[in-house]
């Protein structure tokens, strides 16, 4: 993971289109905290860079639906909660893409709010929402 701070590491890394596809099996097929945590890491260092965002939602335009399902699923933990939301908002960070986000999803974000566990997330998950509404 150190080694994906780098741009043209992440841009190595989403060239190969399979990397990306088995990062997302891992944390479905481990129902492991650590391994979903690290997971969702990598996939916030690669939304944060423009090029790799750009590839990814292209070919994985379901992503949201993807975070936001781990996110639901893993309430109970505080470190997949604090990953899941923030590679969440940084995934919303271009309206084109928010369009492609269920809004469904709201409701289940808005419910996030209401959990004291997560007082801490609280202004990320507003803006996640606000950000779902916008659409």
């Amino acid at each position: 993971m150190q080694s994906m701070r780098e741009e043209t590491a992440i841009l190595e890394f989403m060239a190969v289109g399979s990397w990306i596809e088995r990062l997302l099996q891992i944390a479905e097929e481990f129902a492991d905290e650590e391994v979903t945590i690290t997971v969702l890491r990598s996939l916030k260092l690669i939304f944060r860079s423009d090029a790799a965002f750009d590839r990814c939602t292209e070919r994985y335009p379901s992503m949201g639906e993807f975070l936001t399902q781990m996110i639901n699923a893993y309430v109970s933990s505080q470190g997949i909660m604090n990953e899941g939301i923030s590679a969440l908002d940084i995934l919303l960070r271009r309206p084109h893409y928010i369009r492609l986000i269920d809004s469904k999803w709201v409701s289940k974000l808005q419910s996030l709010k209401t959990d004291p566990r997560l007082a801490n997330l609280r202004p990320t998950i507003d803006s996640i929402i606000n950000k779902l509404k916008q659409k």
